[in-house]
């Protein structure tokens, strides 16, 4: 993915964002399926921009239990900003394909340049912009953390994919057992709501393609 395709530096020319890069001292690095991209700290330190792959933001909680909080793709971005972890839990994002991440120092987002660049407004305004969304995202997370059944969280998931995609069917991001953990419940009670959701017809599925039949 090309660095003027993402959404931070959206309104900056290609030049500029070069000019940037340089004066941030930005650093891409490549990881492999499962290995750890960042550990969260209580304090700001950096933010990622994955530009190629999929990864997970996972959580664990005190009886050591492995969740996901935020599944990404690339011109997400993810570091403490957007979280402010807790400082008893740990918080860590594991690549779920090879990733090709950006990396830039928090202090530089947030501080004026001794260059004065131009567009380092519109770099801050983005910025800003992008933890707005990431506040909706997280919402969305805890409406549907909140259904008081499975049926229920399901449905509210694929419908918000639905919108997302545009499109009947949808393809779901992840694979079952991440989804499962995704929604905070056991993958093999998941599987039989499922099956009982295309016996009422409900939902058809392909694989990890859904098919919204009926919303009623």
């Amino acid at each position: 993915m090309n660095l003027t395709d993402l959404t931070l530096f959206t309104g900056i020319d290609e030049r500029s964002i070069k000019d940037m890069a340089a004066c941030f001292g930005t650093i891409t690095k490549t990881f492999q399926p499962k290995e750890t991209i960042m550990a969260y700290s209580d304090h700001l330190e950096k933010i990622g921009i994955l530009l190629d792959g999929s990864a997970y933001l996972y959580t664990l909680d005190f009886e050591g239990r492995c969740n996901i909080l935020e599944y990404f793709q690339p011109d997400d971005v993810f570091g403490e900003i957007f979280t402010l972890p807790i400082r008893e839990q740990g918080y860590f994002i594991e690549a779920e394909s090879t990733c090709t991440v950006l990396f830039i120092q928090y202090e530089h987002l947030v501080k004026r340049c001794e260059n004065a660049c131009l567009h380092h407004s519109q770099l801050v305004s983005n910025l800003f912009c992008l933890t707005a969304k990431k506040s909706q995202q997280q919402t969305l997370h805890l409406n549907i953390l909140s259904q008081r059944n499975m049926r229920s969280k399901l449905m509210m998931y694929f419908s918000y994919l639905q919108k997302l995609q545009g499109k009947n069917p949808i393809q779901l991001p992840m694979s079952y057992t991440s989804l499962a953990n995704y929604l905070c419940v056991d993958r093999s009670a998941m599987m039989r709501e499922l099956k009982q959701m295309k016996l009422a017809e409900l939902i058809s599925t392909e694989g990890t393609k859904v098919t919204i039949l009926n919303t009623n």
